[in-house]
């Protein structure tokens, strides 16, 4: 007997998005890491500043998706929601 219920994800599904969101962190993590030693060691701008920018970064990241969110759950086209 399936106890899986009629909307859910199957686990080769779900395997799957979980590499593909592994590998976009990690290049995203490889870039951000190079961007901080290419501001602070050529650029020469203080380890605190840049660490400050991408604090502000993800604070800004982390409200603009909320409301992108809700843009998108909103919208009702032919063509789909986004």
């Amino acid at each position: 007997m399936d106890n899986k219920m009629p909307n859910q994800v199957g686990w080769g599904e779900r395997v799957a998005y979980a590499m593909s969101d592994f590998a976009c962190n990690t290049i995203f993590q490889i870039v951000g890491t190079y961007f901080l030693v290419f501001c602070t060691d050529t650029l020469g701008v203080a380890a605190a500043a840049v660490t400050g920018l991408f604090v502000i970064t993800e604070i800004i990241d982390s409200i603009d998706g909320v409301i992108w969110g809700q843009f998108i759950d909103r919208t009702h086209t032919k063509w789909g929601k986004s």
